[in-house]
């Protein structure tokens, strides 16, 4: 229970930490929105209000891990062919669009370097903030953590994915990983102190969608 808590504890640090840096980056005038048109400063009419979902498909998501084994470092990529993000927003605009995690899978996930593989995301209902700009495309800031899990050789590492999602407006917008993720646990004594995630997750909805300021 205390190794729960001090988990959960860990990855609410983070997520402060990293929106503290985005909100002091950003201009002090600078206020999110989400729009259905692309154009500065969305009209009331023409924005996504909160508790608008976001439903997000990646059909070629990487997972790029290099544990020790055996006293070197060994190369695993692990492919996952099937991966969704849900997510739905809680206000209507802000420093940040806030929205609320409800789901992040990975399916078909496998590796060329090692057997039964899968990733999957600790916090199902992660905390994350739009941020938009004048050019429609944005960030989104996220505070997921994923474990990985191979059985041989044996891994099995906990990360929190640093960084932000890339959020590109657009008909479909989509949401781009391409982040490297921090060690937090090591269940395996092998880990490496960081990873990498990279996918594309083409929105169905909402869609149009412009990520503006």
């Amino acid at each position: 229970m205390n190794a729960r808590r001090s988990l959960a504890g860990m990855i609410a640090a983070l997520f402060a930490v990293g929106c503290l840096f985005a909100i002091t980056a950003a201009s002090a005038s600078a206020v999110s929105k989400l729009c259905k048109v692309k154009e500065v400063n969305c009209k009331v009419v023409n924005m996504w209000n909160a508790n608008t979902v976001f439903k997000g498909e990646a059909t070629d998501t990487k997972v790029t891990i290099e544990p020790i084994i055996e006293g070197k470092f060994v190369l695993i990529e692990i492919t996952c062919t099937g991966s969704v993000l849900k997510a739905k927003t809680t206000a209507n605009e802000g420093a940040q669009v806030p929205a609320n995690g409800e789901t992040l899978t990975f399916a078909g996930c496998s590796s060329k370097q090692a057997e039964t593989c899968s990733v999957a995301a600790v916090n199902q209902n992660f905390a994350g903030g739009f941020i938009g700009s004048p050019t429609g495309s944005g960030t989104f800031e996220t505070n997921i953590v994923l474990v990985i899990k191979c059985a041989k050789p044996k891994v099995e590492c906990t990360f929190a994915a640093g960084g932000a999602m890339q959020a590109i407006g657009g008909n479909p917008g989509s949401l781009q990983a391409a982040a490297t993720l921090e060690l937090i646990a090591n269940g395996s004594e092998n880990c490496p102190s960081v990873a990498s995630w990279t996918g594309k997750y083409v929105l169905s909805e909402p869609k149009p969608i412009w990520f503006t300021e």
